[in-house]
């Protein structure tokens, strides 16, 4: 029997073969040459016989006994063929031993099977093929190769022991509290351990809080080590054969149809009891399939794809089919594998250039069509070959089976060749799609850009709005490819763009000699020819001296402003770590415990857990009637919503910043005000302005492995904000003007902030505290709040508020039909406050609005501020509701015009005199003064409030004799500025504009300037300082927010300035500033060394470096009163410098304050500052 056994032993003669490195695998070709071996002797009925046999070939041919890790399963299906040969002839029977299962007995009497017989039940194919257990068949035992997850931590001191090292890493990393899998910690040589943990992810998560630990990354070094080549072993080879002689029998076995992989490399040798043993290491990355004259396959590895990288070329007069042909041979070896031919083909088509198709295109389309290659080259692209014959596109680049986008692109960077170079990049990995062209008036020609925008609006501008969706979404894909190219994006990153050293002067040389390049290629006659050429050369050599001297002068600026004018400036936040950015995104846990595979796993699990989705969704229909309370927009309230648009805020989806958006509106304020009109009536809002692009934000001090760990920035498109702001604004005027939220309700609402809810808890203490009790505060912060509204419930709650139906109606379909986008996920949500829009936090106030109505008691109170509640006793303290003005039903147009007085003019005008305020209006009747009024109001108002005053007092005449033709003509253009402004919300303007609205007829407004000898505002100015004299007070307005900020910021000011005149302190500096402001001061590298006597002195060197305080000069310490008045050593800059007085005569009796105050001073402590420096840095060891 154990013959038997040494007998299946040699049908593989492996069984020596020791394997290293990962993922190592039974070589096919290595099994196949085995069973060659075995053939030649198989008509030995004799076992042992055979064994004998078989061991001489295998010592003989002991590289036979290779094992390499190689894709060749091409063999499988010969391997199959073979042992099933082997089987019928050496009538080999698999039998299943108690406790050897799958153990192969070949007896000796049996050694053919007869002809009438069945083969075996069980073969080895069946085995092979199966999987059936093979770890008792000595030889074709399969080792399982495990892959592991190992890190290295390792003492910067050579003095801690592994024990040590172990001991302090345990301590300080809690692999429970981390959730982490560590398999084994091993000990290493000189102090270090391995950490083995159960996957990838614990892994990164393991190294991640390590270095986060200050104490370990002090005293400790953390890394994954390098993962060595594979390796095999080659026993018992005879001592005479060389090393050039392995590798040259090493590159003929493994060889397929005279294809070298040339990826073998002697590691080293060591002898044996029967010869010398070689290790040999491979480079498995790269494998050379085909090396001809014109074509060169190569076989490379990259993460999980195999990839097939070809250059090829075809000479114009050669044999096309030929080289095509020997291309589709090897193509269709390698179905599966990413394929990519650069060549030079010679063959023309419009497909790829600007040539007409010839015979040579046609093979190519017919090749490509066949092998199902994609032509990556674009018609519209530089000419890839430029010369004196001529230009043309002949070179090509085919892909195929690339699962992810390619970027190519033709360049007319200096080559030595007639050939352009081109460039083209593939990712691995699904990347997310590049960022979107954000668009702005900035990076375009404004010239252009008005009319181009005018063009695209004119022709929309008849277009039916049935298919409105449609329509948004062609009128912004035009404006955006319009204005990309004007803006210059082509779509490619440019190369230059992070070059800091890149001046103009650079790119006029690049450009110089690139123009010499071509001259030199197109030119035919020989003679001139060679002279072109020395003209090129000598440019490109004069081009590349210029990069080498601006690169250097460049670094030297850069290394001059970062050290002596912003200290604090970049390199101080490089060396402080302010300026961390986010990485990357690391693998996300799941709630099961596993963890994410790839980016878009990882992307849509933090969409997933930020914008959920309900289990039923949302089947809430609306049933609102068509035109109830409908209040048709104007073109004024659009362009006041769209004013407030930041011109530089990102952009969404569609690319278009807010100035772009405005730009549209200005084109046409009539189209654009019936396409919301359009929306508004029919309650759509536009599913493209719905969808939201997300960045991710990491939060501080996280570890990034889970989804709350980062913080989804919502980017809508700015066209759809301007329909977002109109309907929250309008939502909010009714639900403040009907008092539908709780007065409570701190958060998000006009004129209310943390300071009135501060206020409200303030009070409701020193209540309970007069009332001898106790206060318990309780502060409630709704995690992830905003993200838990369930859209069924806020419809709701929307539902039954006594608002117009066509909000209702519009905030519906606001809320159907949302999409974000992350990368290239985009996935839909139905649950949470649409985050980024300007109606979602109104929205969260109208989901929690009856939480704040509960009745906890008397004595029990809850307020709120967004999504963070306040629990206390009750305090009945009402703020006063702010209501926005509902001048979207105004028939108004609030603008200035200049125009001339007509009918009755009433001229009005304010005063504040000697601390007194008074107002006056006068009417005037076709030039003459007919009746004039006055008013004192308290001394508290400004003169804002007293023009204003004026002009309601002006309003309520003109109301109270009904005139027709009224005009009001004031010189602050200020009130009437408030006035023309409908996001004005001072109950002062809104009571103006409740009167106007009163009047029966229109009132004009003018401005007219001050003090130019108008005779009404004369007039008026004369009666406006008479009131401020009259005894008896008309109108007292409360103090203004602006005054009262004045009297604070002036109390401030006041205890600063007695305090830092009065203290004992800082008394070198009070010199020099004895009055305190907040103005910022702007001081000087060098001269700020002397006013605070810090950097190059002597002095402060003395304290902190004790290098030694006394000045060169010898006679006292070199502080900045010695360096500035005794030092004789700066005597010449004193008296004169450059042939200019700079330091009058008598400076020794004037304070360094004087003197700093004079500008040519100045100038020259600097001279001396900068001098000093210099000798001191002559002065630092090389």
């Amino acid at each position: 029997m154990a013959e038997n056994s040494d007998i299946d032993s040699s049908i593989l003669p492996i069984e020596e073969v020791s394997m290293e490195g990962q993922n190592m695998e039974l070589d096919c070709e290595s099994m196949i040459q085995a069973l060659a071996f075995y053939d030649k002797i198989v008509e030995h009925s004799n076992v042992k016989d055979i064994k004998k046999k078989v061991k001489k070939l295998i010592r003989v041919n002991a590289l036979a006994m290779v094992n390499i890790v190689a894709s060749q399963n091409i063999y499988i299906a010969q391997l199959e063929g073979r042992l099933q040969e082997m089987e019928r002839n050496l009538s080999v029977k698999a039998t299943a031993q108690p406790n050897q299962i799958g153990e192969v007995v070949a007896r000796e009497q049996a050694s053919i099977i007869p002809e009438n017989k069945a083969p075996p039940s069980i073969s080895y194919a069946d085995k092979v093929r199966n999987g059936a257990p093979t770890e008792r068949i000595k030889g074709v035992q399969k080792k399982k190769v495990v892959k592991k997850f190992v890190t290295t931590v390792k003492p910067k001191e050579d003095a801690t022991s592994s024990a040590d090292t172990r001991k302090v890493v345990q301590a300080k990393l809690d692999i429970r509290k981390l959730k982490i899998g560590v398999k084994q910690v091993r000990n290493i040589r000189n102090g270090g351990i391995i950490i083995e943990t159960d996957s990838e992810s614990d892994l990164d998560k393991l190294i991640q809080e390590f270095k986060m630990q200050d104490e370990l990354t002090s005293n400790f070094s953390i890394a994954k080590p390098a993962l060595r080549k594979p390796q095999i072993i080659c026993f018992d080879v005879a001592e005479a054969t060389g090393s050039d002689k392995i590798l040259e029998d090493l590159h003929s076995q493994f060889t397929e149809g005279g294809h070298e992989q040339d990826a073998f490399h002697i590691k080293h040798h060591f002898k044996s009891k029967r010869g010398t043993n070689w290790i040999i290491e491979v480079n498995l990355s790269l494998f050379i399939l085909l090396v001809t004259r014109d074509i060169v396959m190569v076989h490379l590895s990259l993460n999980d794809s195999d990839c097939l990288l070809i250059s090829a070329y075809c000479p114009p007069k050669g044999d096309l089919a030929s080289h095509l042909q020997v291309l589709q041979a090897h193509l269709v070896k390698y179905p599966l594998f990413k394929i990519f031919i650069c060549g030079d083909f010679n063959a023309k088509s419009r497909v790829w250039g600007k040539r007409n198709v010839d015979a040579r295109g046609t093979q190519i389309l017919a090749f490509c069509n066949a092998m199902d290659l994609t032509i990556q080259n674009s018609p519209s692209s530089l000419p890839t070959f430029d010369c004196s014959r001529g230009q043309s596109w002949i070179d090509l680049l085919l892909t195929k089976n690339l699962d992810t986008g390619i970027s190519m692109e033709v360049t007319d960077d200096i080559s030595n060749s007639d050939h352009n170079l081109f460039h083209f990049s593939w990712s691995v990995a699904h990347l997310p799609p590049p960022e979107r062209v954000h668009i702005t008036i900035s990076q375009s020609n404004w010239l252009t850009v008005k009319p181009i925008i005018s063009n695209i609006i004119r022709s929309y501008s008849n277009s039916d709005f049935s298919d409105v969706d449609c329509l948004i979404s062609n009128i912004q894909k035009e404006i955006a490819e319009r204005l990309s190219t004007t803006s210059g994006h082509k779509g490619l990153p440019n190369r230059t763009s992070g070059a800091v050293w890149w001046t103009r002067e650079l790119r006029a040389k690049r450009s110089k000699t690139r123009a010499l390049r071509r001259l030199y290629q197109k030119e035919k006659d020989p003679t001139i020819r060679t002279s072109k050429l020395a003209a090129f050369k000598r440019s490109l050599a004069e081009y590349k001296k210029l990069i080498i001297a601006t690169k250097a002068a460049k670094f030297k600026t850069f290394i001059n402003s970062v050290t002596f004018s912003s200290f604090f400036g970049k390199n101080f936040k490089i060396l402080s770590h302010k300026k961390k950015r986010h990485s990357g995104l690391n693998c996300i846990l799941r709630d099961d415990g596993s963890s994410t595979s790839s980016l878009q796993e990882s992307y849509l699990e933090i969409l997933s857990f930020h914008f959920p989705t309900s289990a039923a969704g949302d089947l809430r229909t609306s049933s609102f009637s068509s035109a109830q309370d409908w209040v048709p927009l104007t073109a004024m309230e659009l362009e006041a919503v769209i004013a407030g648009i930041k011109p530089k805020k990102a952009s969404g989806i569609d690319g278009l910043s807010g100035e772009i958006v405005k730009e549209v509106f200005y084109a046409n304020p009539g189209w654009f005000t019936s396409l919301f009109n359009f929306l508004l009536y029919s309650g759509h809002f536009p599913r493209i302005w719905k969808w939201a692009r997300i960045v991710l934000i990491p939060k501080e001090g996280r570890t990034l492995n889970h989804p709350q760990d980062f913080r989804p920035i919502c980017i809508l498109p700015c066209w759809g904000k301007v329909l977002d702001k109109v309907i929250t604004e309008r939502l909010a005027y009714h639900l403040e003007s009907g008092k539908l939220l709780h007065d409570l309700q701190f958060g998000f609402r006009k004129q209310r902030s943390t300071i009135n809810a501060l206020q409200h808890i303030k009070n409701f203490i020193l209540s309970a505290r007069d009332r001898n009790h106790h206060t318990c505060l309780v502060s409630i912060d709704m995690a992830n709040a905003f993200n838990s509204v369930d859209w069924s419930l806020l419809k709701g709650k929307l539902a039954t508020l006594p608002i117009p139906d066509y909000l209702k109606r519009i905030i519906f379909s606001f809320l159907d039909d949302r999409t974000v986008s992350l990368g290239n996920i985009s996935r839909g949500y139905d649950i949470g406050v649409p985050q980024g829009s300007c109606l979602g936090p109104l929205l969260w106030n109208i989901f929690v609005n009856d939480l704040l109505t509960l009745d906890l008691g008397t004595d029990i109170c809850l307020q709120a501020f967004a999504d963070d509640d306040k629990t206390f006793s009750f305090l009945d303290v009402e703020a006063k509701p702010v209501i926005g003005p509902p001048w979207h039903r105004f028939k108004i147009t609030w603008r200035l015009f200049e125009n001339d007085v007509r009918g009755t003019a009433i001229y009005t005008d304010g005063s504040k005199l000697n601390g007194h305020t008074g107002c006056a209006m006068v009417v005037f009747i076709d030039g003459h003064e007919t009746d004039h009024l006055l008013c004192k109001l308290n001394s508290e108002a400004s003169v804002f409030m007293a023009e204003m005053k004026a002009i309601e007092m002006a309003v309520t005449y003109i109301a109270a004799r009904g005139i027709s033709d009224a005009s009001i003509i004031s010189d602050s253009r200020s009130d009437l500025l408030a006035l023309g402004n409908p996001m004005n919300n001072s109950p002062l303007v809104l009571g103006i504009k409740d009167l106007i609205q009163s009047c029966a007829h229109s009132i004009k407004f003018m401005w007219t300037r001050a003090h130019v000898g108008t005779a009404g505002n004369e007039a008026a100015d004369v009666y406006a300082k008479m009131s401020t004299h009259k005894d008896i007070l008309d109108c007292h307005f409360p103090l203004a927010k602006s005054h009262l900020k004045h009297l604070i910021l002036n109390d401030i000011m006041h205890q600063w300035q007695v305090a830092w005149s009065s203290s004992s302190k800082g008394r070198e500096v009070f010199d020099l500033c004895p009055v305190v402001s907040l103005k910022r001061i702007h001081g000087n590298f060098y001269l700020n060394q002397l006013i605070t006597g810090h950097g190059a002195l002597t002095h402060y060197q003395e304290r902190f470096f004790h290098k030694g305080d006394v000045c060169l000069c010898g006679k006292a310490v070199e502080d900045r009163l010695h360096l500035v008045y005794n030092c004789d050593r700066w005597q010449d800059i004193h008296l004169k410098c450059s042939g200019r007085t700079f330091i009058p005569a008598n400076f020794r009796q004037q304070s360094l304050l004087h003197l700093l105050l004079n500008r040519t001073v100045r100038t020259a402590l600097e001279t001396i500052m900068k001098q000093k420096l210099e000798i001191m840095f002559r002065e630092l060891p090389s």
